[in-house]
């Protein structure tokens, strides 16, 4: 799975229009919580279209939800990825 997310996030890098600049900070957060997810939607994450909502912000054994802006709104896509204790908090 993981050669995937890496073909996913290579062959998308340059080609979105709405592409997000990640730090290298943000990317190994986000394939940790990918890591011990159990969603399968996570891969998603990988294709540098989306914003992300970490919780905690400062941990390791975090979660995130990633998001899109549409005007002044902001569109989750799906459920939170991660650790399953943190899912509550991060989405209150």
């Amino acid at each position: 799975m993981k050669w995937l997310n890496k073909l996913l996030y290579f062959s998308n890098k340059n080609s979105n229009k709405n592409e997000y600049n990640l730090s290298e900070t943000e990317i190994q957060k986000i394939q940790y919580c990918l890591s011990v997810s159990k969603n399968e939607n996570g891969f998603l994450a990988l294709l540098n279209d989306k914003k992300f909502f970490f919780y905690p912000e400062d941990s390791e054994n975090c979660c995130f939800i990633m998001y899109g802006e549409k005007g002044t709104s902001y569109i989750a896509m799906g459920d939170p990825i991660g650790y399953e204790e943190f899912f509550e908090k991060a989405i209150h």
